[in-house]
């Protein structure tokens, strides 16, 4: 299991002795692959085993990454999980929108730079 995980023997044993928590990223590999709920592993509270989880083997690596240097990313895929699909599209949707304006602002960023050096 430890392994399956990315952790070792030693980890394990500490978060079955309550010396260490276990992090999103380690909860979400054990519903990813032991059906196991991550609100329960992280709280204690609800069912231990997921119900209507459908497994997938494939977790990206970018989604990895992205859990490991960002620990709220985690409780917000945790808060997703709980919605509906039209909450899901509506939040993907804006999401998308203030990526492009992020995008946009960036080149008028390096418009203006370029206008400032010609100048």
């Amino acid at each position: 299991m430890a392994v399956a995980i990315g952790l070792n023997q030693a980890n394990i044993r500490d978060l079955e002795l309550g010396k260490v928590k276990i992090s999103t990223l380690h909860a979400l590999a054990m519903q990813n692959i032991f059906d196991l709920s991550p609100d329960w592993l992280l709280t204690g509270k609800g069912k231990m085993l997921c119900e209507d989880h459908k497994k997938t083997k494939n977790v990206s690596p970018a989604l990895v990454r992205a859990l490991q240097s960002h620990p709220g990313i985690g409780k917000i895929v945790l808060m997703l999980e709980q919605m509906g699909d039209d909450d899901i599209k509506n939040i993907q949707s804006r999401a998308e929108e203030r990526l492009k304006i992020k995008k946009m602002e960036e080149r008028l960023r390096k418009m203006e730079k370029k206008i400032r050096e010609t100048s």
